[in-house]
């Protein structure tokens, strides 16, 4: 049976703006095998408060320092660093009916990273530990090197249940 590679999936908080096709989760996961392609983050914010809680002192340095610290990945490194990362993995593009270069020269939208971290997290966090996340990385990767959507959205019903 084929794949519809252009159904449509919405943020774990399904209320947030945004959405994304299956082949834009693609697109995503074929950059990267383990998390630490990516964790390493060189933008932060400058916290003017430190008693409020925002998204600036989710992007400040010393939230950055307290993941690597405690071996664990953020949300904002995803959203900053998997866009620059190059899709390699031939199988999943070939279970796409792509080519490497055909997903490559697709750009890697926002909410396809935020809907993907949301499945793998399992949760509303924007932290997870490193291992957890390569784990469920690896398993939404089918035997044949295709994407694992009923794992995927186990994932995303975890996480839903976690934010509602």
């Amino acid at each position: 049976s084929a794949v519809d590679l252009e159904k449509r999936f919405k943020r774990a908080e399904f209320w947030e703006a945004g959405d994304a096709s299956l082949l834009e989760l693609v697109n995503v996961l074929g950059r990267w095998e383990s998390c630490s392609e990516w964790l390493e983050r060189t933008r932060f914010a400058v916290v003017e408060d430190a008693r409020k809680e925002n998204m600036v002192q989710g992007a400040s340095v010393e939230r950055y320092d307290y993941a690597r610290r405690n071996g664990l990945v953020e949300r904002l490194a995803m959203v900053q660093n998997v866009p620059q990362l190059p899709f390699r993995d031939e199988r999943l593009a070939a279970w796409a009916g792509k080519s490497v270069r055909e997903m490559n020269a697709m750009p890697v939208s926002r909410a396809a990273v935020e809907i993907v971290f949301d499945s793998l997290t399992q949760s509303k966090s924007s932290l997870v530990p490193e291992t957890v996340m390569d784990e469920r990385r690896a398993r939404l990767i089918g035997a044949d090197g295709g994407f694992d959507e009923g794992g995927f959205l186990a994932g995303m019903v975890k996480s839903r249940v976690a934010v509602v």
